[in-house]
C-alpha cells in the first residue's frame, strides 16, 4: 500500500513520517539530464548537419573498415574474424586482433539502416560524442551532485581533444568510443556499489565487456584506471569482504563475457607479426611538449582543409582542475573533522598540511585519485618518459597523444569539485551563479573551435576503392604505421593486376591464373567474404594458388573430403593440392580451438550473470526500496540555472557558426598566416608549395631529429597515380 503525499493519515502522522516503501513513487522530469542532452547536441551538431566527412587518413580508415565489415555481415557472417579485401585483396586477420566494437557498430548500422558507409561512421561517431558527455554527467552526478556533473560534462565535451581533434582532425572513432565505454563503466560500477540490484550487475558486466572490445590497446590502460578507482574506493570506504567479492564477481563476469575477443587474440598472437611502414621509430614524432599541452587552442584558419594536429588539453581542463585542488585545500580549512571545531590559523594550517588526506572529505579524496592519475598520464606523455615508450611493443601501437583524452577525463572530474563546493554554499543562488560563471569560462575557450572549416567530401567507398586507397598509401588494413600480417608472409606482395581487374569487373576471382597450365580449367562457383567454391578440371595433379593469405582457421575440402592447405614460402598465399580429374573444392574460414573455447566462456559467463541477477532481483523485491542517491541529486539544480545553461550553450554554439570571422581567420590565396616561413613554389601545375614549419627551432646538432611541416595548395584534383 502506498500513500499520496496529500492524503490524510491516522494518528496525526505526516507523509514524511512514513517509511520509504509506503510512500508514493515520485515521478518528475529529469530536467538536468535533458539539459545535458541539449549540451551534447550542440557539440555534435556540425558533424550531424554537414554532409560528408572530413577527407583525412583516419576517416578513410574508418569508412573502409565500415565497408569491409558490412560486406561480411551482409553475407551472413555475424562475427567476422577475417577481412578478405584488405592487404591488396589478399586478406587480413585484423578482425581477430583489433578491438571489434567500433567497426562492428559502423558495419552493422550500415546493414540495418541501408545507408552509405560515410553516414554509418558519422552516426556512430556522433553517438560516441554525445553519449560520452551523458555518461560523464551521470557518473559525476552520482558521486558529487548535479552542479559538479554539469561542469565536468561540459569540460569534457568542449575540450579541444574531444570536440575538435578526435572527431575532425584524426577521425579517431575507436578512441572516442573507448572514452564513452570507460565513463559508462564508472557509472555502472558505482550503481553496483550503491545498491546490489540484479539489473545493475548485468549493466556493469556488459559495460566492462564493451570496454574490453572498444579499443586496442587503450582498453588495457582504461581498465587499469578502473581497477585503480575501485581499489581506491575500497580503501577509503573500508569495504567488507562481501563487497569485495561482489565487485570481483562483476569484474570477472565482464571480462569473461568479452573472452570471445581477447582470448583468441591472446592465444593466437604468434600467428601474426607487425610490419612497420618505416624503419625509423615514430615514437619521437609523437612526444608532446609541456608548452604544447598547456597552450591555448589554435585559431582555425578557414582556408585550411586539413589543419595540423594539436596536442593542447584546453585551459579550462588543467586550469579549473588546479583551481579545484586549491579550493579543496582552502575550503573550511580552519575546521577539521570529525567535530569541526574552530581552531587557530597556525594550528589549522599545520593540521591541513600534515593530515591533508585524513582531513578532507571522502568525496574529495576520491576525486584526488583522478587528479593523480591525470598527472601521471601527463608526465608519461612528455619526453620525460621517452625511455618507457621505446620499450613499449610495436603492436598494438600506442602513442603519447592517445593519452590526452584520458587526461581530459581525469582532470574534468577533478575540476568538478568546484561544482561540488558551489553546491555546499549556504546561499544556493550564489552557488548557481558560480557554476554558471565556470560554464561561461569553458564555453569562451571553446568558441574558436566550434566554427568548422569546410572540408572536401570523402569520396564514395566500396571494395574497389579500398584496393585503390591501399595502393596510394592508406593503410586501411591495419594502423597508419604498418600492417598486421600472417606469420608465413615474409613481405606484403604487390597488388595482382588480374585480381584488381576482377574487382573492377565486380566478379572477384581469387584464383592465381598466371601460371596455370593450358589444360587446367578452374571455374569460380561461389565467392563470399569467408568462402570460395571452385570447380577444377585437370589431367594431372596440380598445386592451385589462391590469392588469399593462409591463416589458422582456413579449411579446405575436395569432393567433401578434408584437404591440407599449404602456404607459399615467401608470399604466404594459400596452396591447394588438387588431384587429377574433375573436383569440387570448397575453402572456408572456420573456427579454431581458442575461438571455440572463447565463445563457450562468453556464453557460460553471460548465463551465470543472468541467473545471479535474477536471484538478486527476487531477494530485493521482498525488501523495502532504498532512497536512490542519484534521484536525490537530480532535483538539486534550480530550473533557472538549467534554463541559463541551455541558452548559454545554444547561443555559444550558434554564434561561431553564424559569424565565424569573429573567432577564426582566413588566409588569402598563396599565403599561410600560421606558417613560420612563406616559401611559394609551383610544382608541375598540380600542387603549389606555399610555406613550411621547422621543429625544433633551437640550434641543431648531428643526430638530432627534425620535423618539417609543408603547406600545399591544390591547383587541380590529384592525378590517379599521385601518392597521398
Amino acid at each position: 500500500m502506498a500513500f499520496h503525499k496529500n492524503a490524510k493519515l491516522p494518528l496525526g502522522l505526516s507523509y514524511d513520517d512514513l517509511p520509504l516503501w509506503m510512500r508514493k513513487t515520485r515521478r518528475e522530469v529529469d530536467w538536468a539530464f535533458l539539459v545535458m542532452v541539449v549540451v551534447g547536441l550542440v557539440a555534435v551538431w556540425p558533424l550531424v548537419v554537414r554532409p560528408g566527412l572530413p577527407n583525412t587518413p583516419g576517416m578513410r580508415v574508418q569508412v573502409s573498415r565500415a565497408v569491409e565489415m558490412s560486406e561480411s555481415i551482409q553475407a551472413g557472417v555475424l562475427y567476422p574474424r577475417w577481412a578478405p579485401d584488405f592487404n591488396y585483396g589478399y586478406g587480413s586477420p585484423l578482425w581477430n586482433y583489433l578491438a571489434p566494437l567500433p567497426h562492428y557498430l559502423t558495419g552493422l548500422y550500415r546493414v540495418l539502416i541501408q545507408v552509405s558507409p560515410q553516414n554509418s561512421v558519422k552516426a556512430v561517431m556522433a553517438f560516441s560524442l554525445a553519449a560520452g558527455g551523458l555518461a560523464m554527467f551521470s557518473f559525476v552526478r552520482r558521486r558529487w551532485g548535479a552542479y559538479a556533473a554539469l561542469l565536468a560534462a561540459s569540460i569534457y565535451l568542449y575540450s579541444p581533444q574531444i570536440v575538435w581533434v578526435k572527431p575532425y582532425l584524426l577521425g579517431d572513432l575507436p578512441g572516442l568510443l573507448a572514452m564513452t565505454c570507460f565513463l559508462l563503466s564508472l557509472w555502472a560500477f558505482d550503481r553496483v556499489l550503491a545498491a546490489e540490484r540484479g539489473w545493475d550487475v548485468i549493466g556493469a558486466s556488459l559495460a566492462l565487456a564493451v570496454l574490453w572490445v572498444s579499443h586496442t590497446p587503450l582498453n588495457l590502460v582504461l581498465i587499469g584506471m578502473l581497477v585503480g578507482w575501485l581499489s581506491w574506493r575500497m580503501v577509503i570506504d573500508s569495504w567488507s569482504w562481501g563487497k569485495v567479492a561482489q565487485v570481483a564477481f562483476v569484474f570477472g563476469s565482464g571480462t569473461a563475457i568479452s573472452a570471445f575477443y581477447w582470448l583468441p587474440a591472446l592465444f593466437e598472437r604468434s600467428a601474426v607479426y607487425w610490419q612497420t611502414a618505416s624503419d625509423e621509430s615514430t615514437v619521437a614524432w609523437h612526444q608532446l611538449s609541456l608548452s604544447d599541452m598547456l597552450a591555448l587552442p589554435p585559431v582555425i584558419d578557414r582556408s585550411q582543409i586539413n589543419p595540423p594536429e594539436v596536442s593542447t588539453l584546453g585551459v579550462p581542463v588543467w586550469g579549473l582542475a588546479l583551481l579545484a585542488l586549491i579550493a579543496v585545500w582552502l575550503w573550511n580549512w580552519r575546521r577539521t573533522p570529525p567535530d569541526l571545531r574552530p581552531i587557530s590559523r597556525g594550528e589549522a594550517f599545520q593540521a591541513r598540511f600534515v593530515n591533508f588526506l585524513r582531513t578532507i572529505p571522502a568525496a574529495h579524496l576520491e576525486a584526488l585519485y583522478f587528479a593523480l592519475v591525470g598527472l601521471t598520464l601527463f608526465v608519461l606523455a612528455t619526453p620525460l618518459a621517452a625511455g618507457l615508450w621505446q620499450a613499449f611493443p610495436v603492436w598494438p601501437p600506442l602513442y603519447p597523444h592517445d593519452l590526452l583524452p584520458l587526461i581530459v577525463i581525469c582532470w574534468a572530474v577533478a575540476a568538478a569539485q568546484l561544482g561540488d563546493l558551489a553546491g555546499r554554499m549556504r546561499r544556493q543562488a550564489w552557488g548557481g551563479v558560480l557554476v554558471l560563471a565556470l560554464l561561461v569560462i569553458v564555453l569562451v575557450f571553446a568558441l574558436p573551435l566550434l566554427p568548422m572549416s569546410p572540408w572536401p567530401d570523402l569520396p564514395a567507398a566500396d571494395l574497389l576503392t579500398i584496393l585503390r586507397d591501399e595502393t596510394r598509401g592508406y593503410a586501411v588494413a591495419s594502423q597508419l604505421d604498418g600492417w598486421l600480417l600472417p606469420q608465413d608472409v615474409l613481405a606484403l606482395p604487390q597488388l595482382s593486376p588480374t585480381l584488381m581487374a576482377s574487382y573492377e569487373g565486380q566478379m572477384i576471382d581469387k584464383v592465381s591464373r598466371d601460371h596455370l597450365p593450358p589444360a587446367v580449367r578452374v571455374d569460380v562457383v561461389t565467392h563470399a567474404p569467408q568462402m570460395e567454391r571452385l570447380v577444377v578440371r585437370t589431367s594431372d595433379p596440380i598445386d592451385l594458388t589462391l590469392l588469399t593469405f593462409n591463416f589458422p582457421g582456413w579449411q579446405g575440402r575436395v569432393d567433401g573430403r578434408r584437404m591440407e592447405l599449404k602456404s607459399e614460402p615467401v608470399t604466404g598465399l594459400m596452396i591447394l593440392s588438387v588431384p587429377e580429374g574433375y573436383h569440387e573444392i570448397e575453402v572456408h574460414f572456420g573456427s579454431t580451438t581458442p575461438r571455440s573455447a572463447a565463445w563457450t566462456i562468453t556464453g557460460v559467463a553471460g548465463l551465470i550473470v543472468l541467473l545471479v541477477s535474477i536471484r538478486l532481483e527476487n531477494v530485493l523485491s521482498r525488501q523495502p526500496p532504498l532512497e536512490s542517491q542519484e534521484r536525490s541529486a537530480v532535483f538539486s539544480l534550480p530550473l533557472a540555472l538549467l534554463l541559463c545553461a541551455v541558452l548559454l550553450f545554444v547561443a555559444g554554439g550558434s554564434l561561431p557558426r553564424l559569424i565565424p570571422e569573429w573567432f577564426t581567420r582566413r588566409s588569402p590565396p598563396g599565403i599561410v598566416y600560421s606558417a613560420q616561413h612563406q616559401f611559394p613554389r609551383t610544382l608541375q601545375g598540380v600542387i603549389d608549395l606555399l610555406a613550411y614549419d621547422v621543429e625544433p627551432r633551437t640550434r641543431l646538432h648531428a643526430g638530432d631529429e627534425l620535423r618539417v611541416t609543408l603547406y600545399w595548395r591544390a591547383v587541380r584534383p590529384d592525378l590517379s597515380d599521385y601518392q597521398a
